[in-house]
């Protein structure tokens, strides 16, 4: 037999606290986890557990070959607002320019999950991304452009229409100071 390890134990450990205090907030709004919401605490454990701890991933990186633009238009998202609670989603784009390494495709991809996971501000996970990619790449510039739907301003009163996004970005390197590099940069990014 063998013998769970202590981050499995952790895990549920961690995993009954969230599901105790998921039961305690239903039971604490009336509603009552029989019949069909029976497993409704353990299916809010497992759902926050996801959303809320980011998943740990190697960034893999490879010899660049020239220091021609990469952009990775249109990354998914969703997190939750550090100040209502509420979810907040939409897409990241990025647009790198490579020194000595580039990124493995999928690890753009990975590191906007990683940042959008927990409770924070689009601001908060746009600065993120971009300060890990100069970090992990060194390139000679990195342009990170988050649009954000926030369901925190779509209550009845604010913006019932859903329409508006929150857009923010996050500009490091060349792109700071070469208007030309920027302007063809937004260009892939808004055309992918």
């Amino acid at each position: 037999m063998q013998v769970p390890g202590v981050a499995w134990i952790c895990k549920v450990i961690g995993m009954n606290k969230i599901e105790k205090a998921a039961l305690g907030l239903l039971e604490s709004l009336n509603w009552k986890c029989e019949g069909d919401m029976e497993k409704t605490p353990a299916r809010m454990a497992k759902f926050y557990q996801q959303e809320l701890i980011p998943q740990a991933f190697d960034f893999t990186v490879f010899p660049s070959q020239g220091d021609q633009m990469i952009v990775k238009p249109n990354i998914f998202f969703r997190s939750r607002c550090r100040h209502h609670f509420e979810p907040f989603y939409g897409t990241v784009s990025i647009t790198y320019i490579p020194d000595k390494s580039i990124a493995g495709l999928s690890k753009l991809t990975r590191t906007v999950r990683f940042f959008s996971a927990g409770l924070l501000t689009q601001e908060q996970m746009t600065a993120k991304i971009a300060d890990f990619l100069v970090k992990k790449l060194e390139p000679k510039g990195v342009m990170v452009i988050a649009k954000g739907k926030h369901l925190c301003e779509c209550k009845p009163g604010v913006n019932e229409d859903m329409n508006s996004k929150f857009v923010t970005s996050a500009v490091r390197g060349i792109f700071q100071d070469d208007s030309a590099a920027r302007a063809e940069a937004m260009r892939l990014m808004e055309n992918g």
